[in-house]
């Protein structure tokens, strides 16, 4: 944890800048080798881990400000309020060393290459390969909202031009708006393509894309993209449902979102086939007593919607 945090502080940002660029150069002569793909794979492995790293140390630097002011409230003397207002600006600037500690990858042009580097992952049917960038892509996605939450005004700026570039309707590139991507990409999910967890990845990003656009003025996204409610993006949502042991919290409580939306988009006819009814009722069954509130959500939508058919 010592040499991880060494790293977050300065290494780990230069490290990814120069081997992302040497990634994009290596392409031109070596795609489609196995040297290339294992260093590909290599590369989102460590970037996944510094983002999570990252995200988790800068939660708990937003943590501690916010303890921090509310014990100032206390009515304290004068020396101990400007002791604890040090306090404050130190785990500040810790929370802007963690933000600026994976920055460089937080850029329109690395996201594109993401996006790329996806496509080329589909064509070669690398099942390792999707996993990896598709749960980096999502983690960068979450690293984002806590910069959203807890980052300094100047870090929050940078992040919604960011958001704006990529996951709005305006953005520009020519891409897609990443809830738009991510929503094709559950759409067309089948077992057979990539280990469930690649669907978990896909479909936490997809939410999550959409929840960040949505926080951004600038960043206006469409109603919902026509895949939203699409009869095979319920059947993986419900699929995903029924491993809520196994899901994060945060995938639980998108999941049941999505069961409340597609009940009020009354498009609740594409629950009504025997895997997902079956599925569904187990689940408000195997969940009844969990206290958990993204369990107790997913639990009320689904026994709802097994009421409603009956």
């Amino acid at each position: 944890a010592e040499f991880a945090l060494d790293l977050s502080f300065g290494g780990f940002n230069e490290i990814a800048l120069a081997a992302w660029n040497q990634l994009r150069h290596a392409e031109q002569h070596a795609t489609g080798t196995e040297e290339h793909a294992a260093r590909v794979h290599g590369f989102l492995g460590l970037a996944h881990f510094f983002v999570v790293f990252s995200r988790l140390r800068l939660a708990n630097a937003g943590a501690d400000v916010e303890k921090e002011g509310e014990k100032n409230d206390d009515g304290k003397a004068n020396g101990e309020e400007e002791t604890a207002k040090e306090g404050k600006t130190a785990r500040g600037a810790f929370a802007d060393a963690f933000v600026a500690s994976a920055s460089n990858l937080f850029d329109k042009h690395v996201t594109h290459w993401l996006r790329m580097t996806w496509d080329f992952f589909e064509e070669s049917k690398d099942r390792r390969g999707l996993v990896l960038v598709s749960g980096l892509m999502n983690e960068m996605l979450g690293f984002l909202s806590a910069v959203m939450d807890v980052g300094s005004a100047s870090d929050v700026f940078a992040c919604e031009a960011l958001i704006a570039e990529t996951c709005g309707d305006a953005g520009g590139g020519g891409d897609d708006p990443l809830p738009r991507f991510f929503a094709s990409r559950v759409k067309r999910y089948e077992t057979t393509d990539a280990p469930l967890v690649f669907l978990a990845n896909v479909a936490e990003a997809m939410h999550g894309s959409g929840d960040l656009a949505r926080r951004v003025e600038s960043a206006p996204v469409s109603s919902k993209p026509k895949t939203y409610f699409d009869a095979k993006t319920v059947e993986n949502h419900v699929r995903l449902a029924a491993h809520w042991r196994l899901n994060k919290p945060k995938l639980n409580a998108f999941v049941a979102r999505f069961f409340v939306d597609a009940l009020d988009a009354e498009t609740d006819v594409t629950f009504h086939t025997f895997a997902s009814l079956q599925t569904l009722h187990a689940v408000a069954t195997e969940t009844a007593g969990e206290t958990r509130r993204d369990l107790k959500m997913l639990r009320r939508v689904s026994a709802k919607i097994v009421a409603d058919f009956v």
